[in-house]
């Protein structure tokens, strides 16, 4: 079952000392946000959204709200909150896992395009040469994922 692309969501105080500190860590900014109130940050694989506003959360892109939802059921778990049809097409969930970890399952109708997916997909081959780079990686599995990710 596919859940989307996964982001850690940060609610903090400082956006500014939050994206320095990231960046220390090896993370770049690959969007701004709105209007300086958010940051989103990528270091291989892994994707932080900080934020100056709303809760700590994980957040879901790209999967179909009513589709998680509906395989949790199947599998015998309840998550409170009623996934809803956004204007735009795309489905949003706002439920917490059984500890009360908040999770956020939204995604725009653009994002369940096949040229969306193409785009995921070469990011997600880009992040996953990084990744092994971090990880010390011969030379040689890096160029086949790299050579993956190029075609």
């Amino acid at each position: 079952m596919y859940t989307g692309t996964v982001s850690v969501c940060f609610r903090v105080e400082d956006l500014q000392a939050a994206v320095r500190f990231y960046e220390a860590l090896g993370f770049s900014e690959v969007e701004g946000g709105m209007a300086g109130h958010s940051a989103v940050m990528h270091r291989g694989s892994a994707r932080l959204f900080l934020m100056n506003f709303g809760f700590d959360s994980l957040n879901f892109r790209g999967a179909d709200a009513f589709e998680v939802r509906a395989h949790l059921e199947r599998a015998g778990e309840h998550a409170p909150g009623t996934a809803e049809r956004q204007d735009d097409g795309g489905t949003q969930w706002l439920t917490e896992d059984p500890e009360g970890h908040v999770l956020f399952f939204n995604t725009h109708a653009r994002e369940m395009t096949a040229e969306h997916c193409a785009g995921e997909v070469a990011r997600i081959l880009a992040a996953a040469v990084q990744d092994l780079a971090d990880v010390g990686a011969d030379e040689e599995c890096i160029a086949a994922v790299r050579g993956v990710a190029e075609t």
